[in-house]
């Protein structure tokens, strides 16, 4: 019905109806282009995974496989970043420790770093939330601390503790800046 009516409209000889016309054909234009992108993002955050919107998910009982699928599914690229690197994080200590008794190496000092590394993701996990309430700070903060604690554990279990200590400093050096 409406059609017919444009149709008249249109075909008609009067310049202020041509324009009123297409004015109308433009803003139909605009409410479908409108809604096809709100219909586009409400179907892509669809597919997130909660995780992806908040830091303080309980991840430790997932599987470093399936932390990197939660990741995979997260649209902001700091918190894919998080949760690679809480895969991580399992994976460091799971292959180190199946290392460690493959080798027959299970020395003080290995199970000392490994503790320690461990302790101080756990640490820094639950402390976050208080130190910074705003998440992406939050996210920052964890993403540098999982990256640095992880490849200052990385240099000790392979030895270099001399490169891990002036690593360390500047660690410290940088979280004075947070």
């Amino acid at each position: 019905m409406s059609y017919i009516i444009m149709t008249v409209l249109l075909h008609s000889k009067n310049p202020a109806r041509v324009l009123y016309i297409n004015n109308i054909r433009s803003i139909i234009k605009r409410a479908i282009l409108l809604t096809l992108l709100l219909a586009t993002s409400h179907y892509s955050s669809a597919n997130e995974h909660s995780a992806c919107v908040n830091p303080d998910y309980f991840y430790r009982h997932h599987s470093p496989a399936e932390l990197r699928a939660i990741a995979d599914t997260c649209i902001s690229g700091n918190y894919a970043q998080l949760y690679y690197n809480r895969a991580y994080h399992i994976e460091l200590l799971s292959d180190a420790t199946s290392f460690s008794r493959l080798t027959g190496n299970t020395s003080a000092r290995n199970e000392a770093v490994l503790l320690s590394y461990q302790l101080y993701i756990a640490m820094i996990e639950e402390l976050a939330p208080l130190w910074y309430p705003d998440k992406s700070t939050r996210i920052d903060f964890l993403n540098m601390n999982y990256r640095l604690r992880g490849e200052i554990t990385e240099l000790r279990l392979d030895g270099y503790n001399t490169t891990a200590d002036q690593l360390e400093q500047r660690t410290l050096i940088k979280l004075k800046k947070y």
